[in-house]
């Protein structure tokens, strides 16, 4: 601590501080330089700056600020005055002006309204203490209250055009009569000239209240029938939601047309808001494809339009989609109800004048229809995903399931199972389709309901043989499936001393993953009525697998497909740069499959989710796809990586509406995962985004070309381009739909694949957010790959996703 004598620090601007001293300002900004001084002269200079006072930190708070409260009732808005009474008295630290800004312009305004005008902190706490009690107006203290109907808050407007800085005491006072007496306030406009910050506020008061349906006792202690014998709900997700307002918000000054009113509540439900700004941009809410197919089949049942799921992401604000149903609601409405034609009719003469045929808005078929209510039957063609699977695995595809197991401490009841179960397989059409030969080629064909529906066999097991008895017997059912006589769905009712397990298994060629989510709804729900003594009833059908295929057969001869064969002729231009193996390997079988999975914890895929909407302008899916790409860089060294991308294939095609059909929809496309400017994370990120964008129909084009439409017809193209490795981001599941009835068997589902079962790519990565949190599994050959090397890049991957949330 000594200074070097040779200095003369006394005569010298240089002195060194040995004691904390203020910094006194001079009139000019304070600049100060660290300097670090490292090994081999590697050195860090930084110069430090301070910031200028901002427009906000030089606000002036001494004028007269306006709080509003409103609830849906008297006692939530009471609940509402000690809210913010106990949050201003214990919590509260921050500026008034932002306190008032944030309620007024970040919640919503309902039927009964408060308004207060105050200067200080003190005088709305004052005012606060007087409404504790009771709600009451006391214009001379700067209160003001007022119950509004819906009529009223329908055709009040008012601008507040006046704005925060040139409005005086009297017209605050206007303001707050106009505010209770329903008019809607242009809040944001109200403060078009200051620079309020929001803050967190104490939201709703919802009622802490449990409703419980008033059922009776009944055996195996579930609730007996109601009085009157209503209905149980059917398990949907369009129920989870029913309640719930969203508040509509960004044009109060002009009012919101029904159609914006009613997108609004749609979007809001589906993508999780509770107030919704009709220039919010879809991408940047967190929307995907997934939601994009909700958010298109509730608008279209909701308006009764033909709105299409590109049509949606093409318009993708409350606005302009509103604009863009309201300009063209003669084109997209539905009008009367067709049902759809029989199977022969419903084909298209392939054989002559095949360039005649077209797939448009108006074109024949299922086009411009709502789904029919009628049991569909009869044959079609395979879709492109069976034709791949048939050649892919022709010897062992009647072992490759759909499977899952549940489990029921109470036990199953099986004739409530074959119950359920037979009424199931009568609404859902493809759960009765059967695989025959026709011609020397594979149709698909949807028996009659006067059939066998489904195997169901049942077993009376002790606890020391239980696993080995439902392992063995798992492999029984699910490898003994007949693809050409049925039934392709098997059940297996494994009873025990302590509750019972039930598998549920069927054949992969007729039900995706996202088809066994639907299976388990409806399954949940047909059991729960059932066992209430309550007929068995699901929601409105939506179009059938088999009319689908139907559809798709035509989609592949026309000219509208045909117009894509540029864009993927120059994907096909991109060289292959295939994965680094530790061991060569021609085929992929299911025996060598281990997986390693990731995951984030809730609160991480929150606000990754929160990353990727406001500092990325996208969602969480092409953040993972992302975050791939950075990972397969480091792993291969290379720019631009081609993968094989796989979409979920519901999209539908001119209003199809897929969203509660059980099928196998999924397509798959090359893509290019562009690496090159890697170091500007939020660039690579938005390149990523606007590449999937500019996927024509979500890419399943590429596989219709290579696989149903002519080869004389797609000359230009070689289907030759294949990558190791393919990705799957299945969107978001809330939940399993199992209620409290099922839970999850403990134990696992093994033997529901064939161990010959080919699987076609080297390494999978699938990802889903499920219940909140994100999971990625990563399937690899145990004989093509080692196992450090595929840690190592779950590390890296890992890595990068986390870089993002930073």
């Amino acid at each position: 601590n000594k200074p070097n004598p040779n200095i003369d620090f006394e005569n010298s601007p240089v002195y060194v501080n040995n004691n904390l001293i203020d910094w006194e300002p001079a009139g000019f900004p304070r600049r100060c330089g660290v300097s670090a001084f490292g090994l081999s002269g590697t050195n860090s200079h930084i110069l430090i700056e301070e910031a200028s006072p901002s427009i906000y930190d030089q606000l002036d708070e001494d004028g007269e600020q306006i709080l509003t409260l409103s609830a849906c009732d008297p006692d939530a808005l009471k609940r509402l005055v000690r809210s913010y009474y106990e949050f201003l008295n214990l919590r509260f630290k921050g500026r008034i002006g932002d306190f008032c800004y944030t309620a007024n312009t970040g919640r919503g305004h309902y039927r009964y309204r408060l308004a207060l005008i105050g200067r200080r902190l003190e005088e709305f706490k004052a005012r606060l203490a007087d409404l504790n009690d009771i709600l009451v107006a006391d214009e001379n203290k700067g209160i003001y209250f007022g119950e509004t109907t819906v009529e009223q808050r329908k055709t009040g407007r008012r601008s507040g055009s006046g704005g925060f800085g040139q409005i005086v005491t009297g017209s605050l006072s206007d303001i707050c009569r106009s505010y209770i007496q329903g008019e809607n306030i242009d809040w944001e406009g109200f403060y078009s000239s200051v620079a309020f910050r929001r803050i967190s506020i104490p939201t709703y008061p919802f009622e802490k209240k449990q409703c419980w349906l008033e059922l009776s006792k009944e055996k195996n202690n579930v609730k007996g029938p109601t009085e009157d014998n209503e209905s149980i709900a059917v398990a949907s997700d369009d129920l989870l939601f029913e309640e719930k307002v969203v508040v509509i918000t960004g044009n109060a000054a002009f009012g919101y047309t029904e159609t914006e009113r009613s997108i609004g509540q749609i979007w809001g439900r589906v993508l999780g808001y509770d107030v919704m700004n009709i220039d919010d941009n879809f991408y940047e809410l967190g929307g995907d494809s997934v939601n994009a197919i909700k958010i298109t089949s509730l608008i279209n049942h909701s308006l009764s339009l033909n709105l299409q799921v590109a049509e949606l992401l093409e318009h993708q604000t409350i606005k302009e989609l509103a604009a863009y149903i309201e300009q063209n609601t003669e084109k997209m409405n539905l009008g009367e109800v067709t049902e759809v034609k029989e199977a022969e009719d419903s084909l298209p003469n392939i054989n002559n004048k095949i360039g005649d045929i077209s797939f448009t808005r108006d074109s024949e078929g299922l086009n411009n229809i709502l789904a029919s209510q009628k049991m569909s039957s009869g044959e079609a063609p395979l879709v492109t995903v069976q034709k791949i699977h048939f050649q892919r695995n022709p010897t062992v595809i009647n072992h490759w399931n759909t499977a899952i197991m549940l489990f029921r401490k109470e036990g199953f009841d099986e004739k409530v199972i074959t119950k359920v179960f037979t009424e199931l397989v009568k609404y859902h059409d493809a759960l009765r389709i059967v695989f025959k030969t026709k011609e020397n080629r594979i149709v698909q064909y949807t028996r009659d309901i006067q059939e066998k529906l489904f195997d169901l066999e049942v077993f009376s097991l002790n606890s020391e043989e239980l696993v080995d008895v439902i392992d063995r017997e798992t492999f029984g059912l699910c490898s003994g499936v007949d693809l050409g006589n049925g039934p392709l769905v098997r059940l297996g009712l494994f009873k025990t001393e302590i509750g019972d397990h039930l598998l549920i298994s069927v054949n992969h060629l007729i039900m995706d993953s996202y088809s066994l989510y639907i299976l388990l709804q409806d399954f949940t729900a047909g059991y729960l009525q059932t066992i209430n003594h309550i007929d068995i009833k699901f929601p409105e059908t939506t179009h059938s697998f088999i009319d689908w295929a139907r559809d798709l057969n035509k989609y592949a001869y026309s000219e509208m497909l045909l117009a894509q064969i540029p864009y993927w002729k120059k994907i096909e231009e991109i060289r292959n740069t295939p994965l680094k193996k530790d061991y060569s390997l021609d085929l992929h079988y299911y025996r060598n499959v281990r997986n390693v999975t990731l995951f984030l914890s809730k609160d991480e895929t929150e606000k990754l989710k929160r990353q990727a909407n406001y500092l990325y302008k996208t969602g969480i899916p092409e953040l993972v796809l992302t975050a791939l790409g950075l990972t397969l860089k480091e792993w291969l060294g290379e720019n631009k990586i081609l993968i094989h991308n796989m979409s979920n294939g519901r999209e539908g095609l001119n209003g199809i509406d897929l969203t509660r059909t059980i099928g196998y929809f999924s397509f798959g496309h090359p893509f290019v995962l562009d690496m090159t400017e890697s170091s500007d994370l939020p660039y690579t990120v938005r390149l990523t985004r606007d590449k999937l964008r500019k996927v024509p129909n979500q890419g399943m084009g590429y596989e219709i070309l290579a696989y149903m439409t002519p080869p004389e017809r797609t000359k230009d193209l070689k289907f030759t381009l294949k990558s190791d490795l393919l990705f799957n981001f299945f969107g978001q599941i809330n939940n399993l739909a199992l209620g409290e009835l099922f839970t999850i068997s403990p134990i696992p589902l093994i033997n529901h694949w064939s161990p010959e079962v080919e699987r076609g790519f080297s390494i999978y990565v699938e990802g889903a957010i499920l219940d909140g949190q994100l999971i990625i599994k990563i399937e690899y050959d145990e004989v093509e790959f080692r196992e450090e090397t595929i840690s190592q890049v779950v590390k890296d991957y890992e890595k990068h996703l986390r870089k993002m949330m930073a």
